[in-house]
């Protein structure tokens, strides 16, 4: 129901219709699962448990239909009412009518006006769609006959930030994810919340610039709304702190887009710009596609306006323990900064010659030459970027339309004003960043989600508000401890539901639980691999093993449990009549031993043939007929049919037979023994295999990032050199040699994985139960106990 279920609902057949498919699925898993339901006591809490579901769900419809459409009644009522003086000159004039059927019909139009329309529960005109693909969030069609009806609709979009779908989250407007207040940077709880319910991966747009640049009509571009993240029309700047704006990607699959947009940089109003480098080291840290936004040239003026990214080094912090110099720490910026966009509004030429964008960029981030301080903060901030963003991206704007005055107003234009060349160059724009912008990811493969940005969030603010600077390795550590502990449990759930799922206990063997158990510890631990990530020690991993240890044996011993309940209940039934005839003293009479050892044996030969009785059949058979024991030699010493000879045979043979069943006993025992050593050490097999594949992955993963960052730092040692610029090539000549010893010893490191190995290794073994510690012991006691039965015979 949660899954297939929109709430609300537009009617309540719907519902229903929804919740009888659910319901004969629910009832089809519980009869395949059940057995001996005396008076079907199961069934009957099944029926009333599905009935308090449904009545939830019925009022959940109505309590999200009445909390995200409060006025959809109002508008519709403002609607109907409109219509009413037409309605009733059209019914009076109608001819066709006699007097009385008007006087109904007026009563008929009346009576809908007079009560409150459910809401959700009736279809509308003016219904929200829920199709795909719709340009805007919620694909909201315009409604038709009139302007209220369409006000009204906006109004109810306005009162909503979001709407939970089975997809995760989807915002229906843009909220505060980071305040900036009274030069304080604070997170927002509410969009923290609305990150966490998903878990989609992300693609995270992020875009800075000067206040009254575009910034915010851009993103409110690619989240298909001409309105939406606020337009500043004055000298100051309309966004503080950092916007958010959730919507589906519209060519992704299972992807959130995620639009940050950033308070103008420069605001005349802040006393600190403290905040602006803080604004902008975050947009940085949380982006996947940076977006610098700018008006005019790419000349000295604009690149000194972008001195932030000159900053980042004292901002941003790769390692937890930096080196002294700053610079080291930065050379590690280009593993997993943004790719970077400059969108800039310009007639677009070069000494008079067209360029394409990229050019124009890329021409502009040369470096210059000389001592002039302005020439050296420019070029400060041009081999910043260069080291840093190594995929980079030009887009030029014509201005939108050349009226001021519909400029000011730029939200509420329609595109057939906008300037054809300025559409063009914004579907452009928005088809880039569809198509090209990446998946969020940390270094090392770490690829973020919803939930998981939630927490970087916090983690980066929580560190500039401590004076401390943030840092992607604490940041990491942070977010591995969350989602490896997640993922722990999500195994560990995997585990339980699957046994629960395929097991029909009791089992006939014990190898049948045992082969079911690894199937479903060999899933979980290919949950955990998928979900976790810098498991230092393999802590997580080992305390996965210890819980699913514990469950298995939980299921071991709820096998043996209900084992002996059936084969107890069974006996007790088939033994009925027999432990009667003994009560009534039916065998103690002549010839009463064979008449005894008769019934006995056609309660065993009845015992046998029941199925599905677990693998304490033979124990629960054996406790029985040595309970029988004292009452057979009674049976027999007074049967004075027999010779006290035959007597003594009678009983050497009881007592042979029963020795030979306890050594039967103990052979199954010591089989079981020798296929939990076995289980065990293909748990422990799959545990290492597993390991050793992820291991191999994030190898692959971190020489591919590697030689992806050497690749872009020896491209930009050649450029330097080209350009005239010795020093600085010689100083990336030296970082790429640092480069390349480490990325050696890493390959090293994955090498040598061993002891992680024998660490898994003895976690298996510590966390066994204690005759599997012992098992040695155990076989070598079993088969002592074998032998000494057999010496008996």
């Amino acid at each position: 129901m949660d899954l297939r279920l929109r709430l609300p609902t537009d009617t309540l057949q719907e519902l229903l219709d929804m919740n009888a498919p659910c319901e004969r699925e629910a009832i089809v898993v519980f009869v395949e699962l059940s057995f001996k339901d005396e008076n079907q006591e199961f069934q009957k809490n099944l029926v009333d448990t599905i009935d308090k579901k449904k009545e939830d769900f019925l009022l959940q419809n109505k309590e999200v239909s009445i909390k995200y459409f409060p006025q959809a009644n109002e508008v519709l009522q403002d609607f109907l009412q409109l219509l009413a003086p037409m309605e009733d000159s059209i019914l009076q004039s109608d001819k066709a009518l006699t007097a009385g059927e008007k006087a109904i019909a007026e009563v008929a139009v009346r009576l809908p006006q007079q009560h409150a329309l459910r809401p959700g529960l009736l279809s509308c005109p003016c219904a929200i769609s829920r199709a795909p693909g719709k340009s805007s969030v919620w694909g909201a069609e315009q409604c038709t006959p009139h302007s209220s009806v369409d006000k009204g609709l906006k109004s109810l979009q306005g009162e909503r930030h979001w709407v939970t779908m089975a997809t995760g989250p989807r915002m229906m407007a843009p909220i505060c994810l980071v305040e900036n207040e009274d030069n304080r940077l604070k997170v927002n709880s509410d969009a923290i919340n609305i990150l966490e319910r998903t878990s989609e991966h992300v693609v995270i747009v992020a875009i800075v610039g000067l206040y009254r640049t575009g910034k915010s009509y851009l993103m409110n571009r690619l989240a298909g709304q001409n309105h939406g993240f606020p337009l500043g029309s004055t000298v100051r700047s309309e966004t503080k702190g950092i916007w958010m704006w959730c919507v589906p990607h519209p060519l992704k699959p299972n992807h959130t887009l995620v639009l940050l947009d950033t308070e103008g940089l420069g605001d005349i109003e802040k006393g600190d710009p403290e905040n602006d480098l803080w604004v902008f080291a975050l947009a940085v840290l949380l982006s996947s596609t940076f977006v610098y936004n700018s008006m005019g040239t790419i000349n000295h003026q604009a690149l000194e306006q972008l001195h932030y990214v000159t900053e980042l080094s004292e901002r941003i912090r790769a390692k937890s323990s930096p080196q002294t110099d700053e610079l080291k720490d930065s050379a590690e910026f280009v593993s997993f900064f943004p790719d970077f966009i400059w969108t800039v509004t310009l007639e677009l030429e070069l000494d008079g010659h067209p360029i394409t964008e990229d050019e124009y960029l890329e021409n502009a981030l040369k470096l210059i030459k000389g001592k002039n301080p302005k020439i050296e903060n420019s070029n400060m901030t041009r081999e910043c970027i260069r080291r840093f963003f190594p995929k980079r991206k030009c887009f030029v704007f014509d201005r939108p339309t050349s009226d001021s005055e519909l400029l000011l107003h730029i939200d509420q234009v329609s595109e057939d004003q906008l300037d054809s060349k300025f559409q063009v160059q914004s579907e452009n724009f928005c088809n880039y960043i569809f198509n090209n912008a990446k998946t969020k990811n940390l270094r090392e493969g770490i690829i973020i989600t919803g939930n998981r940005l939630a927490t970087l969030v916090v983690t980066y603010v929580d560190a500039i508000n401590s004076g401390a600077v943030p840092c992607l390795e604490n940041a990491v550590t942070t977010l591995a401890q969350r989602e490896n502990s997640a993922a722990v449990q999500k195994a560990a759930n995997h585990y339980r539901e699957q046994m629960a799922q395929r097991l029909r206990l009791p089992t006939d063997t014990l190898q049948e639980l045992l082969d079911v158990h690894a199937a479903c510890e060999k899933e979980a631990i290919a949950v955990f691999m998928e979900l976790s990530f810098k498991d230092e020690n393999q802590q997580f991993q080992k305390e996965l093993v210890i819980i699913i240890e514990k469950m298995k044996e939980d299921f071991l011993l709820q096998n043996e449990e209900a084992s002996i309940k059936y084969c107890k209940s069974k006996l007790e039934h088939l033994s009925e009549p027999m432990m009667k005839s003994i009560s009534g003293g039916n065998f103690s009479v002549p010839g009463g031993y064979d008449l005894y050892l008769e019934a006995k044996k056609e309660v065993e030969c009845a015992y046998n043939q029941v199925p599905n009785k677990g693998i304490k059949a033979k124990d629960i058979l054996q406790e029985f007929l040595q309970s029988l024991a004292p009452m057979e030699d009674s049976i027999l010493q007074s049967d004075i049919a027999l010779t006290a000879g035959e007597k003594v045979i009678a009983a050497e043979r009881a007592k042979k037979e029963a020795a030979e069943k306890e050594q039967e006993l103990l052979r199954q025992k010591q089989k079981e023994q020798e296929q939990r050593l076995e289980a065990q050490e293909r748990s422990h097999q799959e545990h290492v295999h597993q390991l050793k594949e992820k291991l191999e992955r994030e190898k692959e993963d971190f020489l591919r990032e590697q030689d992806r960052v050497l690749e872009h730092k020896m491209r930009v040692q050649r450029e330097m050199l080209i350009e005239g610029f010795e020093s600085k090539s010689e100083e990336l000549k030296k970082e790429i040699k640092q480069l390349k010893e480490e990325k050696e010893r890493k390959q090293t490191d994955f090498s040598t994985v061993a002891h992680i190995l024998d660490e898994i290794g003895n976690v298996v073994i510590a966390v066994a139960p204690l005759n599997l510690k012992m098992a040695g012991l155990g076989l070598k006691f079993i088969g002592s106990r074998l032998k000494e039965t057999q010496n008996s015979q």
